[in-house]
């Protein structure tokens, strides 16, 4: 990867807004560890033939060495690429143990750190950028010109020429790597791509990667085979500051696309929107290429474009069991043509027509299968009759609700609790409860208030000494009333989290199975037993991460 104009080092120091928080639920399992023979020897091992046992013989149990390499295959299962010192000492490593495979024919020793690593997420800390280069977006427009390009070009040379070279070169050789996670917002050049469609990956998610010019996926070789055997792919892409109003990535996408068609199984692709409106010929003609995928069972489509193009024809399959779709197209004509889902997210707000008199009862008449639904209203309520149709879809076992206002601070949605357990209730399998954007009048005087419950946190309830009550409960020191006056936002998340938890537990009486529900801003677990109880979460938390996971299919 050579080395860039100095600017675009800056890329690396944006930071990403998100907004409310959002760490509920985000934390990933670990692969699980290579057996001792895979991770010692090489390729030598992959073939059955020569493997006489899942481990070592017991006289290799004594020796130190097995030790070792047991706890390098947990402790480098999974890595994170963030340019610190241990990133920089690792990818080193790296380099020399593959300068080694080479000469020796693809074999390893059996201190080895390669043959270990499972997953990869590079994901650069903008920290250790600006401590490396002395390059920081604070800082950087009060250096003399002269001085502000050479840093940049000092840190880009470094980066790029040095660090993300080499990390590039690894990613083909490393004989164990099934998922690779790139988080890192900047402009990757074909020879990249290239890269790692020869490589052993069969998860791959490339996050809001920037793409600066026009170009298709060379032929893919992985393992000669000839095809890119991915089964998983989330795929963001989004053209460059400089080219976003005249650059369209579909040419890229489509022949990524049509590398890895026939073993695709899970598909997330969302775009960036673009000044044009339409997209170039040249993109429309290369998705029009894009072969049928037999394989695939969760597609997941947001802001693509797709409402003049065939290619969702080709993407939804007799065997796609959950379908996520945000286009301009309607997606009603894709769900009469598919009542074999299980799992279906609509997640940009629809009109109240279209939902309440088309979608719905067609997943009545149509959806027998259907165990997951999330749908987001545009109006400010969601019907009696929706929900009414809601509950005759026996076989759900999870939903997500939402309606009103969608971005920013304004919840305008006053849901109503009761009216959603008359018919939530009557779903027998139901197990999980999503309500986002949901907000509140609980002292019933200034209907004003709903969309700015969560902004202003008004109190009106006048009972400060609840919260000293509850610190002297905690083992803290108790304050007196007249401190408290002034710290009103903790006794206001204090009497919102009663007056969820109650609602909560009315819930656990009304729907029989449910073990997990979402209001307020609040996860809550629901703990069934001799006496149920239930476990709200220690804060509030917009989760969008886990209920886009949770409801919208499944991601890399």
């Amino acid at each position: 990867m050579a080395a860039r104009e100095g600017s675009e080092i800056l890329d690396l120091l944006m930071p990403i807004f998100s907004g409310h928080k959002d760490a509920y639920g985000k934390d990933v399992a670990p692969p699980l560890p290579l057996s001792f023979d895979r991770t010692s020897y090489g390729d030598h091992w992959r073939d059955p033939s020569t493997r006489t046992a899942d481990f070592p013989c017991p006289d290799f149990l004594g020796q130190p060495r097995f030790f070792r390499q047991l706890a390098r295959s947990r402790q480098f299962a999974s890595v994170q690429f963030d340019y610190s010192d241990i990133s920089l000492d690792l990818v080193e490593k790296l380099v020399v143990e593959g300068r080694e495979r080479a000469a020796n024919g693809g074999t390893l020793q059996s201190r080895s750190i390669g043959p270990c690593i499972r997953r990869i997420t590079v994901a650069t800390n903008p920290g250790w950028i600006s401590h490396r280069h002395g390059v920081e977006l604070r800082t950087i427009n009060d250096l003399e010109e002269t001085e502000q390009n050479k840093r940049m070009m000092d840190a880009s040379t470094a980066f790029f020429g040095g660090y993300m070279a080499r990390l590039q070169g690894l990613l083909p050789v490393l004989p164990h790597l099934e998922l690779l996670d790139w988080e890192d917002m900047i402009a990757l050049p074909p020879s990249f791509y290239d890269s790692i469609a020869c490589s052993h990956i069969k998860h791959l998610k490339l996050f809001r990667v920037s793409v600066g010019d026009g170009f298709q996926l060379g032929q893919p070789n992985a393992r000669g085979s000839g095809a890119w055997p991915l089964r998983t792919l989330h795929l963001e892409l989004r053209p460059s500051l400089e080219r976003l109003s005249d650059f369209s990535t579909l040419v890229l996408c489509a022949s990524i696309l049509r590398s890895c068609a026939p073993t695709l199984e899970a598909l997330t692709w969302n775009a960036v929107h673009h000044y044009r409106n339409e997209p170039s010929i040249a993109a429309i003609e290369a998705v029009d290429t894009v072969p049928r995928f037999t394989a695939i069972r969760s597609l997941k489509i947001g802001d693509v474009g797709l409402a003049t193009l065939s290619l969702l024809d080709s993407l939804v399959q007799d065997g796609l069991r959950e379908l996520d779709v945000d286009t301009e197209a309607s997606p009603l004509e894709f769900l009469t043509a598919n009542p074999q889902l299980s799992k279906l997210a609509i997640p940009n707000a629809a009109p109240k027509q279209l939902l309440d008199t088309s979608l719905l009862p067609l997943l009545v008449s149509s959806f027998t299968t259907l165990t997951s639904l999330s749908l987001v209203w545009e109006g400010l309520a969601i019907s009696e009759r929706a929900l009414e149709m809601i509950s005759f879809l026996r076989a759900l076992e999870q939903i997500h609700l939402s309606a009103g206002n969608q971005y920013g601070w304004r919840h305008d949605w006053l849901i109503d609790h009761e009216i959603m357990r008359k018919y939530l209730g009557r779903l027998p399998s139901l197990k999980r409860i999503a309500f986002s954007r949901d907000s509140y009048n609980f002292n019933g005087i200034n209907p004003s208030l709903v969309e700015s419950y969560y902004e202003d946190k008004v109190v009106l309830s006048g009972n400060p000494r609840m919260l000293v009550q509850h610190l002297v409960a905690t083992g803290q020191p108790a304050r007196t009333v007249s401190d408290l006056e002034t710290g009103h936002v903790r006794l206001w998340e204090l009497t919102h989290l009663e007056k969820i938890t109650s609602e909560a537990i009315l819930y656990m009486d009304a729907v029989k199975k449910l073990e997990w529900v979402y209001m307020g801003q609040l996860p809550i677990q629901c703990v069934r037993g001799p006496k149920n109880s239930i476990l709200p979460a220690a804060e509030r938390d917009s989760c969008w991460t886990l209920l886009r996971n949770m409801f919208g299919g499944r991601t890399v």
